[in-house]
């Protein structure tokens, strides 16, 4: 069984990623005619603030902090990919930005743990042959992705 508080963390995050692109478009960011350096920055000190802010939280009840370099990677790729968002936003729009971010960061999520991490994936019998079926569901989410938005 999934636990209940992954999969709500999981829900919240796609959501907040989902929706933070709509924001760059509100006539105020529009008007302010902020560089997307600039907007980055602001986006990277609250990311900042409520990390800190948790990780308090998870000193003061006794947990380890723990460090891998795997979350310095994270957020050193997550700073272009913030700025990249930020610039096409205005020139592509909200719904063809977040398709292609949740479309690339699904299939490169995938490929990276299947065939770099040699993730298991389920093998089905497709007539007679076995056959991984996940690569087919993704591209299945993809396209549907991308029927939502043209």
């Amino acid at each position: 069984m999934v636990d209940l508080v992954s999969l709500v963390l999981g829900v919240a995050s796609g959501a907040a990623n989902g929706t933070f692109p709509i924001f760059i478009k509100t006539p105020r960011v529009l008007a302010a005619d902020v560089h997307p350096v600039v907007f980055q920055l602001y986006k990277s000190a609250w990311v900042c603030f409520f990390g800190c802010a948790l990780l308090a939280i998870q000193a003061a009840q006794g947990a380890p902090l723990v460090f891998t370099p795997w979350a310095s990677a994270s957020a050193a790729a997550w700073i272009p990919s913030g700025l990249a968002t930020i610039v096409a936003v205005p020139l592509v729009g909200v719904g063809t930005s977040v398709l292609a971010t949740a479309a690339t960061g699904s299939v490169l999520s995938f490929l990276v743990f299947w065939l770099g991490f040699h993730e298991k994936v389920k093998y089905h019998d497709v007539f007679g042959a076995e056959l991984p079926a996940a690569p087919a569901y993704l591209l299945g989410s993809v396209v549907g992705m991308a029927g939502r938005v043209y």
